[in-house]
């Protein structure tokens, strides 16, 4: 639930010399993967700006479901630890590495149902200068699929609708399409499918096979972004990311 049980976790994995695999399945959704690429290669240019919104809906029923939902004891948070941390994993991803935070939560729809956030907003300070810009929700009226929008030099990425679309010279072109690329119909169109993919990818390698999967330290950076930005809104301040 924060780096401090992460910390444990990683100490037990590499005490007992086994393979342990992050859940960061959003890093291979097809339009992630080509954003990657092309941010990486630097084909349009330096990566200069990045903002992230997600807008989800869970009702008292789903919290209702279960005794550990909304819960600061049993749960570690609401919305940040329990969706909108993969959207913060990707704004590490895609964005590079995360220096500070300076954030805020609140429940604006829930406070009769839950202990924790619906609500959350940040500003990122990344390594390299530039900054991030990310919203998150849980109280809206449906489950909208993420919208990330990453400035270059020379043009603009929007990962909006599952798609990757490209603004350049005033054109607009689609690169990458979620739905039309994953062979796997598991998941959900506002999240992916790159839940089976991974585990698929997982257990190919503990059968010897070549490949890669997300390891505990890929998570290291955004379970930092997340304890930041509780930290943040706690003090009212900007806070340092630690790493695990």
């Amino acid at each position: 639930m924060n780096v401090l049980e992460a910390r444990a976790v990683s100490s037990a994995v590499r005490i007992a010399g086994v393979s342990c695999c992050a859940i960061l399945q959003n890093r291979l959704n097809p339009c992630i993967e080509a954003a990657k690429s092309l941010i990486d290669e630097g084909s349009y240019g330096k990566l200069l700006g990045i903002k992230a919104f997600l807008t989800w809906k869970r009702t008292a029923e789903y919290y209702g479901s279960a005794d550990w939902r909304g819960k600061w004891a049993t749960e570690g948070g609401g919305l940040l630890i329990n969706q909108a941390v993969h959207m913060l994993d990707l704004l590490y991803y895609l964005g590079g590495e995360v220096k500070a935070v300076k954030g805020h939560i609140d429940t604006r729809v829930l406070q009769e149902v839950i202990e924790v956030e619906d609500t959350a907003e940040a500003t990122f300070y990344y390594k390299d200068g530039k900054h991030g810009w990310f919203y998150a929700t849980n109280g809206y009226s449906e489950d909208s699929p993420f919208f990330i929008e990453m400035h270059l030099e020379q043009g603009v990425l929007r990962y909006i609708d599952n798609k990757l679309i490209l603004k350049c010279n005033g054109k607009e072109q689609i690169l990458a399409d979620d739905m039309q690329s994953s062979k796997s119909s598991i998941g959900k169109a506002y999240w992916g499918s790159g839940h089976a993919r991974l585990i698929d990818q997982f257990y190919q390698t503990l059968a010897g096979h070549p490949g890669s999967y997300s390891t505990l330290q890929d998570a290291a950076n955004s379970m930092g972004i997340l304890d930041a930005i509780y930290a943040s809104s706690r003090n009212d301040r900007r806070e340092m990311i630690e790493l695990f």
